[in-house]
């Protein structure tokens, strides 16, 4: 296909040759029986609904002939044959781009990287047998590559293996400090049974991975020596490593999956750094030859890969011997490292110590107290490491330090323009030039200060691409680079960006771990750059198009809940929360029982990150960038399920329940994927959290502006999360045929009354929903009377389908009826609000919130929750700005600048005044200081068990009846008892259950079933382990 380009000075178009990918063939409906027992191709799993397509995994064997696609066995096999056949390339493609194709298709197993050890093994033979084939020198260092890359996968999930603990007791030293004598007795006793487990059970694995260790070494030299496949080297790596994968070992290690390396995943390194490194190591010895030996010691789990590859670029040197071992120091060491490091501490070798760029150290710190421990002195040690963008200036004191700053990465080199210029010409064409070009250096320093903002940010680089010809006007195009990682590690950057074409920026190549992309849009960096408008059929399109076109095999976290921080361990740690710190802990493998009713029927390579800033409009179609970035990787949740990237878009976007339901409803048509919704919604949660905590604790370490900006994210997570679960809740009970007022008049006060905080923000429970359906069912309107904002009254109508409430501790009446609001306040109070609110926003430390229109709500934040400013400080800031009509309300959490004269209670006669309910008895519920006007001006008042002293003392005045149940149970018995003072027959309690069965929808509504359950119920529930 011939590229479309316009002349960066006439406006005259240029043709190029580019890679250009034909569309796929139509993808088979995924089969949902289960297959069984014989495998046929490349496969990886067999009881799992996936797409059956060429060149990827297939297990057909005594199929059911029911199978849900209507398909019978021979059917099936025939279309097989058909469809998904290799990436396609017109005839005008440049032989790069062909050779690139044909190369990456018989990667396609490798959009998903977390490979178990069995799949290790396959991928490490199936290289062996392909590597001979291969013509085009750039293929047969990948494969040399690759090799490498396996060897060291198998060797570090191996040794992980045989590292594992029985048992691990930190949280209980962390939490009962007292404990801690006898915690170090059990881990003295889990460690004895760690070595007799390995001296017995796991003495021929151990065997096995000492014979692993020569092949691995022998990869590493091969990866040195840059040895040509058939070669006597690469003849004697295969005859010792084939016999070694097919060797007879239990099948919990055959299942275990491998850690993502981040150093090669996401972090632009390569063997070339580790060359450097090496290099850098052995000049630090003053020029002269080595005679003591060295012990290379990885940092597991980028050690694992560093240490042998290491070892090998020394011992290619000459002098002394070189060995290497691997420990994950952030682990309680098993009885066989802590051999391994008394052997090193008794052998006097120099030790250097590997890893990934570190971030603050911790982890070399760690190592290096293991080694002191053990008798190994400072001065023998070397600690070699890149230094990562976002942290150039890390070091390590008292210690000598080998780095590698990022400037002098293997990759950066390679962005060099002249570096880049032969490549660039194979992809384009040998007349093909890159000129300086002002705009584009403007750009590329802008995309050099984004590499600095973390640790996972990929290294980028813009080049205009001129083409020039003897008889016609240069024209040019724009190409951006970016590292996607290294070896096989990378190329689902390929096969994602082809298969997305006419969705993503068009891709030209990928070599070298850097993939070629056209650059599409205005040259301004992503931040730079206005958000498009993004219709939600686009966005829908664009995830059903990668559920179709990058499906998996299977989800690979899904079994392995030690494999780290994953989707599904960070929901089970969510979703226990309301059980509490300790019974949340037994209710774990129910948990991860229930997960499993949760998985995806379509396991995807999902984008990760739905944003609008990742979106460019063009005249030629919207297009998503970093589509390969966010999916797997050490700082992502390896989730595969396409209803986390719906639910990101809802929050992203802010998209409204009608957009919404459109978003569901087109992705749903595209792939049939029908119980997304339900999916969805746990997703949501999961989503928002993250996002609430991540924000609230970069607020609180952030000193600059830009706390603001981190605080105003926390806000509006938190909105929306309990917009989002309220929305749910609602659904649990029936609706109102229509929102209207009536003269029976309920005040509800919100914390700590109808919502609860069990999951880290606000939401009702069941007993709330009940109470509120109880409420509603005998014709009261229900006024939420709270001191949240106004924004969140508005949204609790919505949500709830309420008529009203009054926001802002009284400030403000809402009726969502009439669709108006009613300011409690007068104007001069309102100017001196306004003022206030710039005063406490400049104060250090302080946070303000914008979601308050007629009051001021300020805040600290301080051990990651929001406490209140110092009373005096905020009524000092008041005098000193002359504010005499403002008074002060502090609480546990904030403190809350009002007009004078206005509180909860005022705020309740105007409700009933507007409402022409003057003579009619009013109801309210509340339960802290800031609702005793309220309940003072009610006619009838109720107060959970709980509440504080200054209800109590209302009650004491006969004021006030106290129930005796907390929160949302005594909400529930307060109405009751209210609608049985009506002297009307009472009616049934209307039900509250979720509005399917579902599984995520049944597991939400018995999560807020346990958030009011007493601690006696907890504990008896914790004894009934298998059930929630």
């Amino acid at each position: 296909m011939l590229s479309k380009t316009r002349d960066s000075r006439s406006g005259s178009t240029m043709s190029i040759p580019m890679p250009t990918i034909m569309p796929a063939a139509p993808w088979f409906p995924p089969c949902h029986c289960t297959l069984n027992a014989r495998e046929i191709g490349t496969g990886t799993s067999a009881s799992h609904p996936t797409p059956l397509r060429r060149r990827h995994t297939l297990w057909l064997a005594e199929c059911d002939l029911r199978c849900s696609t209507g398909y019978r066995f021979g059917e099936i096999a025939s279309i097989v044959e058909r469809i998904r056949s290799p990436l396609t390339l017109q005839a005008d493609s440049p032989p790069a781009a062909r050779d690139e194709a044909s190369f990456y298709d018989r990667y396609d197993w490798c959009l998903n990287p977390i490979l178990s050890l069995q799949q290790l093994f396959r991928r490490l033979n199936d290289e062996l047998d392909a590597a001979p084939t291969l013509r085009a020198p750039w293929q047969r260092a990948e494969s040399r590559i690759n090799l490498y890359l396996y060897a060291c996968a198998i060797a570090c999930t191996v040794d992980d293996y045989l590292c594992r603990s029985l048992a691990d007791l930190s949280p209980i030293a962390t939490h009962f400090p007292r404990l801690r004598w006898a915690v170090k007795v059990a881990e003295r006793l889990l460690v004895g049974g760690q070595a007799l487990r390995g001296a017995v059970v796991d003495r021929s694995v151990a065997r096995w991975r000492q014979k692993w260790a020569r092949g691995l070494d022998a990869a590493c030299d091969l990866l040195v020596s840059e040895a040509e496949p058939g070669d006597r080297a690469w003849n004697e790596l295969a005859a010792d490593l084939r016999p070694l994968t097919r060797k007879r070992l239990r099948v919990r290690l055959l299942r275990r999956r491998m850690s993502l390396p981040a150093a090669f995943r996401n972090q632009d390194l390569t063997h070339h750094d580790v060359a450097a490194l090496a290099r850098r190591v052995a000049s630090s010895d003053g020029g002269e030859t080595p005679t003591q030996p060295r012990v290379v010691v990885g940092v597991r789990t980028a050690g694992a890969y560093f240490a042998p590859l290491l070892k090998a670029y020394l011992g290619h040197g000459g002098g002394a011997a070189v060995s290497w071992m691997t420990i994950r120091p952030k682990q309680v060491l098993s009885p066989r490292e802590r051999r391994q490091v008394r052997r090193l501490a008794r052998s006097g070798a120099q030790v250097v110590i590997v890893d990934e760029p570190p971030n603050s150290g911790d982890t070399f710190r760690r190592t290096l107290a293991i080694l002191a421990r053990a008798g190994v002195a400072a001065d023998r040690v070397t600690v070699a490491a890149p230094r990562s963008p976002a942290n150039v200036d890390w070091t390590l004191p008292g210690i000598r330090l080998v780095t590698l700053d990022p400037a002098d990465y293997h990759k950066a080199r390679l962005l060099d323009p002249a570096a880049i210029a032969p490549l660039l010409r194979e992809y384009c064409g040998a007349n093909a030039r890159i000129p300086e070009n002002a705009k584009v250096e403007a750009l590329n320093i802008r995309l050099r200060a984004h590499h600095r903002d973390g640790f996972h940010v990929r290294l980028k680089r813009v080049f205009e691409v001129r083409d020039i010809h003897p008889h016609s006007r240069p024209t040019s195009t724009y190409v951006i680079a970016k590292g996607v990682g290294w070896g096989w590690l990378s190329y689902h950057a390929y096969i994602a960006g082809t298969r997305l074409a006419g969705r993503v920026p068009r891709v030209i190549g990928l070599r070298h771990g850097l993939l070629f992309t056209e650059w599409v849009g205005e040259l301004a960096a992503d931040d730079a750059r206005p958000a498009p408008d993004v219709s939600v059929d686009t966005i829908a399109s664009y995830v059903a198009a990668r559920a179709q076109r990058l499906r998996l095999a299977e989800d690979p976290c899904l079994e392995n809940p030690a494999y780290g921080r994953t989707g599904w361990s960070e929901l089970v740690h969510l979703l226990k929360r309301p059980y509490g710190l300790y019974i949340g802990r037994a209710k774990i493998p129910t948990l991860r029982q229930r997960m499993k009713q949760l998985v995806s029927p379509v396991p995807t390579l999902i984008d990760g990150r739905i944003r609008p800033d990742e979106w460019v409009a063009t005249a030629a179609g919207t297009f998503k960038t970093d589509f390969e970035h966010h999916s797997f990787g050490k700082t992502e949740l390896n989730v595969v399920d396409p209803a986390y990237d719906l639910a990101g878009a809802t929050f992203a976007f802010g998209l409204s329940p009608e957009r919404e339901r459109q978003l569901m409803q087109r992705y749903v048509r595209e792939t049939g994927d029908g119980n997304v919704v339900d999916r969805v919604l746990p997703y949501k949660l999961l989503i928002g959290v993250m996002v609430m905590e991540d924000a609230l604790h970069r607020a609180s370490q952030d000193v600059c502006a830009a706390r603001h900006e981190w605080n105003a994210r926390y806000l509006a997570a938190r909105s929306w999360l309990t917009s989002q679960l309220s929305r749910f809740a609602a659904s649990c009970i029936p609706a109102p045929a229509a929102v209207t007022w009536s003269k029976r008049l309920f005040c509800l006060d919100l914390d700590g009354v109808f919502d609860a905080e069990a999951l880290g923000f606000t939401h009702t429970s069941t007993s709330g929903l009940a109470a509120l359906a109880l409420l509603r069912a005998h014709g009261f309107s229900v006024i939420v009377h709270t001191g949240r904002s106004i924004e969140d009254v508005r949204s609790y109508c919505r949500d709830y389908a309420l008529p009203g409430g009054v926001a802002e501790l009284g400030s403000v009446f809402v009726d969502a009826v009439a669709h108006r609001e009613v300011p409690l306040v007068d104007d001069h109070a309102a100017e001196q609000l306004a003022r206030c609110r710039a005063a406490l926003a400049r104060l250090p430390g302080s946070f303000v919130d914008p979601a308050y229109h007629y009051a001021v709500r300020a805040y600290r934040i301080a051990h990651e929750r929001t406490v209140p400013p110092p009373r005096g400080q905020v009524e000092g800031v008041l005098q000193e700005a002359g504010l005499d009509r403002l008074v002060v309300s502090p609480s546990s959490v904030d403190v809350i600048v009002l007009a004078r004269g206005v509180d909860k209670g005022r705020g309740l006669t105007a409700a009933r005044d507007y409402l022409g309910c003057a003579n009619q008895p009013v109801a309210a519920i509340g339960d802290s200081d800031r609702d005793v006007p309220m309940l003072a001006a009610a006619d009838v008042a109720f107060a959970p068990s709980g509440c504080s002293a200054a209800v109590r003392a209302l009650s004491n005045q006969g004021r006030c009846r106290i129930i005796a149940a907390p929160m949302q149970r005594g909400l529930l018995r307060a109405a009751r008892e209210l609608v049985g003072s009506l002297g009307t027959r009472a009616v049934d309690l209307p039900a509250v259950a979720p509005p399917s069965s579902a599984p995520a929808a049944h597991l939400i509504a018995t999560l807020l079933g346990v958030v009011e359950r007493s601690r006696l119920r907890q504990v008896f529930g914790a004894l009934a382990w298998w059930r929630l």
